[in-house]
C-alpha cells in the first residue's frame, strides 16, 4: 500500500507495479482507494482496507509537504502527518515512512542519522512527530530525503526543479536563495529505495538518509537546471532567503547518504548527480501517466463481506468513502425476513454513496453457493434494483475473494474460521473447496462447532457423565444460567447458530488456560483445518511456497488459535507465508476494479449481475 500520490508516492507506486507487485494506491482524488485521510470516515475506510488485505508493507508518502502552507496551518499539518502515521503503525503492518531533512535545524554542513534533530519549522515538527509514531513499532523504517525533484503528473504543485526548467525554457529571470543548501535527489532514486525497502524491510536500517551526492545551494541548483535546458544560467540571481518563500527552510539541510547496499535490489544503487538528474528531466516530457492501480470509471465501487455473523461494506463513491457494518444477510443465520431487510439496508447505503453514478461491486456472501445460486441471486438482484443501483455486481461465496485478491492472487489456500468454516485452495485457475455447506453439512472447527462441542462437554460434566472441565463454570457465566438449561432454551430458537457460535471465545479461553477438555476440542479443530488445507492444496496442485490467508472471528479474537493453526499448517503443508486478515470486504473491493477472475473448475463460483433501472426489479441478467 502506498499512501499519498504526490511526486514520491506516484513514483513509488509505478516502481512497484513495474516489479509486478500489486499496489493499493491511496490518495484523496486518485488511486486504487480514493479517500481523505484527514477525515474520520476516510481514515476508517483506509484502515479497513489495510486490515482486510494485510499488504506486505505500507509506504507513507502523504502530504502536506508545502513547507509554507504548514507554517500557516501547523495544527492541520501535525494532525495529517502524526495522526495518519500513528493509525497505520497501530495495525502492525510494516511501515516505510518518507520523512524530511527539515527535522534538522540547519546548523551542520552534512547531517547524519546520529545527529540531533531540532526542527525549526512546522513541517519539520510534524514529520518528526510522525517519525516517533512510526519508530515506536519495531520493524518500521524511516527514510529521510533531501530536496526531491523530477517531473510530476501535473496535478500537484510543481517542485523546484520543474519550476526552474519551465522558467529557463521561457527565458525568465529567477531570484532564489544563495544561503539555503541541500543534497537534491531525483525522485526515481527515492522511488527505487522506497520500493526496495518496502519489499525487504528487514534488510534495511531503521533510519536511513536518502539524498543525492551533491551539496548545493538553491541558486546553484537553479543554474544547473538552466544549463540543462540550454538557457543562460546568468538569469538566476542568488539572494538571501529571508523575505522569500523559502525563509522558513533550514539554512543547511544536507544529508549524509546512508549505505543501503545490504538491501535486496540496492547492491549497485548509486544516486544520480544533480546534473545527471536535471539533464534527464530536460530530455523528458512531463509524466502524465495515470496513477498506478487507478480504478477509472465507474466512480462508485464497493466490496461487501456478508458472513455468518455480520456484514461489512467498504464503499467508495464520488464524494468519498465509508465503512459500514450490519448484521448477517445469511438466511441460515438470521432467518429469511431479517436477512432480506439487512440486504435492503446494505444496498440502500451503497446507492446513497454512489449518487447517480453506476456502480461496480463485489458481494461475497455466505448465502450463495452452487446449490443455492438460482434463488439467492434473484433475491439479491431484486434488492439491488429496488435500491436504484445501476451497473455491474459480482456475487460469490464469502471465501473466494480472499483467494483471488492479493496476496494470494489465485495461488494458495484460504481458511475461514468464523461463525461457519470453509477451506479453499487454488492454483492456475483451479479451485478446490471443502465446507461451506452450513452447520448441518460442514462447519467443522467453526465458532459454532467449538461452541457446540464446549456446551456439550459442559453438560456432560455437570451430569457426571464426562470429565470435569472449566467449561462448566465458564459457559454458565457467559450464558447466565446452568449450561443444561441454557441448551434447552437455545434449542427452542428457530436460528440458534449465532448464539451457539458466541460461546467459542469461552472454549478458546479455557484452552489457552490449559483446561484438558477444551484443549482436546481446540486441538481437534486445528488438526482438522490443517489436514483439510493440505489435502486441498494437493488436489489443486498448489505450490508449496504459495501462501495461506486466515480469517474469521475465531482467529481475530484468539491470537493463540491463529498461532497454533499457523504451526499446524507448516507441519502439514510445509513452511509458507501465512497472513491473518480481518475480513473479505477489502478483497472484494479490490476485485471490483479488476477484470473477471480466472477461477476455472471452482466449486465456489462467482456470478455477474447486470443492474439497470430500465429493467423490472429482479430481472437483472446473471452471467456465470
Amino acid at each position: 500500500m502506498v499512501i499519498g500520490h504526490g511526486l514520491i508516492g506516484a513514483a513509488t507506486a509505478r516502481r512497484l507495479s513495474a516489479c509486478e507487485v500489486p499496489v493499493i494506491s491511496v490518495a484523496r482524488s486518485r488511486g486504487t482507494l480514493r479517500c481523505d485521510l484527514t477525515r474520520p470516515d476516510g481514515l476508517e475506510l483506509m484502515l479497513a482496507v489495510l486490515r482486510g488485505m494485510q499488504p506486505r508493507a505500507v509506504v507513507l508518502a502523504h502530504g502536506p509537504s508545502d513547507v509554507t502552507w504548514c507554517e500557516r496551518e501547523p495544527e492541520a499539518a501535525a494532525r495529517a502527518h502524526e495522526g495518519i502515521a500513528a493509525a497505520v503503525s497501530g495495525t502492525g503492518v510494516p511501515v516505510v515512512l518518507i520523512s524530511t531533512d527539515n527535522v534538522f535545524d540547519g546548523s551542520r554542513p552534512r547531517n547524519s542519522e546520529a545527529d540531533q534533530v531540532r526542527p525549526q519549522n512546522a513541517y519539520g515538527r510534524a514529520k518528526l512527530a510522525a517519525e516517533r509514531a512510526v519508530a515506536a513499532r519495531p520493524g518500521n523504517v524511516i527514510l529521510r530525503v533531501s530536496l526531491v525533484y523530477g517531473w510530476s503528473d501535473g496535478q500537484h504543485r510543481a517542485n523546484f526543479a520543474e519550476h526552474c526548467l519551465r522558467a529557463a525554457r521561457a527565458g525568465q529571470a529567477l531570484r532564489v536563495p544563495c544561503d539555503q543548501e541541500f543534497t537534491p535527489v531525483h525522485v526515481a532514486d527515492v522511488a527505487r529505495v522506497a520500493a526496495a525497502v518496502a519489499l525487504a524491510p528487514d534488510d534495511a536500517p531503521r533510519l536511513a538518509h536518502v539524498a543525492g551526492p551533491d551539496h548545493l545551494s538553491r541558486s546553484e541548483f537553479a543554474r544547473l537546471a538552466y544549463r540543462a535546458a540550454g538557457a543562460d544560467a546568468g538569469l538566476v540571481e542568488g539572494v538571501p532567503r529571508a523575505g522569500t518563500d523559502w525563509a522558513s527552510r533550514p539554512a543547511n539541510s544536507s544529508l549524509a547518504v546512508t549505505d543501503l547496499s545490504a538491501v535486496t535490489g540496492l547492491r549497485d544503487y548509486r544516486p544520480m548527480t544533480a546534473r545527471q538528474g536535471l539533464e534527464s528531466m530536460a530530455r523528458e516530457e512531463p509524466e502524465r501517466a495515470p496513477a498506478a492501480g487507478a480504478l477509472g470509471p465507474p466512480s462508485a465501487r464497493f466490496g461487501a463481506d456478508a458472513g455468518g455473523t455480520r456484514t461489512q461494506v467498504v464503499v467508495q463513491g464520488p464524494g468519498g468513502g465509508r465503512v459500514a457494518r450490519y448484521p448477517s444477510v445469511n438466511p441460515a443465520a438470521t432467518g429469511p425476513a431479517a436477512a432480506a431487510q439487512v440486504l435492503g439496508e446494505v444496498f440502500g447505503l451503497i446507492s446513497a454513496e454512489a449518487g447517480q453514478e453506476p456502480v461496480s461491486g463485489w458481494l461475497a456472501t455466505a448465502s450463495v453457493g452452487p446449490e443455492t445460486a438460482g434463488e439467492q441471486l434473484g433475491l439479491i438482484a431484486a434488492a439491488a434494483e429496488r435500491a436504484g443501483l445501476r451497473g455491474s455486481l459480482r456475487v460469490s461465496g464469502d471465501v473466494l475473494p480472499l483467494l483471488l485478491a492479493p496476496p494470494l492472487r489465485g495461488s494458495g489456500s484460504v481458511l475461514v474460521v468464523g461463525t461457519g468454516s470453509c477451506v479453499l485452495a487454488g492454483h492456475g485457475g483451479q479451485v478446490r473447496r471443502a465446507g461451506g455447506h452450513e452447520y448441518l453439512g460442514s462447519d467443522e472447527a467453526s465458532a459454532f462447532d467449538l461452541g457446540l462441542a464446549g456446551l456439550r462437554a459442559a453438560c456432560r460434566a455437570l451430569d457426571g457423565a464426562g470429565e470435569p472441565t472449566a467449561l462448566a463454570t465458564g459457559l454458565a457465566g457467559a450464558l447466565g444460567a446452568d449450561p443444561r438449561a441454557a441448551a434447552r432454551r437455545l434449542a427452542l430458537r428457530p436460528f440458534p447458530k449465532q448464539q451457539v457460535a458466541a460461546l467459542a471465545p469461552v472454549v478458546c479461553a479455557a484452552w489457552a488456560a490449559g483446561d484438558a477438555v477444551a484443549s482436546q476440542i481446540v486441538a481437534a479443530a486445528i488438526e482438522h483445518l490443517a489436514r483439510t488445507a493440505a489435502a486441498l492444496r494437493r488436489a489443486a496442485a498448489t505450490p508449496g511456497c504459495a501462501g495461506s490467508v486466515l480469517t474469521g472471528g475465531v482467529l481475530s479474537g484468539c491470537a493463540e488459535f491463529a498461532a497454533a493453526l499457523t504451526g499446524a499448517l507448516h507441519r502439514h503443508c510445509g513452511e509458507h507465508p501465512v497472513t491473518v486478515v480481518a475480513d473479505a470486504s477489502a478483497a472484494a473491493l479490490w476485485l471490483s476494479a479488476q477484470p473477471p477472475p480466472d477461477a476455472r473448475g471452482a466449486a465456489d463460483l462467482w456470478w455477474r449481475l447486470e443492474l439497470g433501472a430500465a429493467r423490472a426489479p429482479g430481472r437483472a441478467q446473471a452471467r456465470p
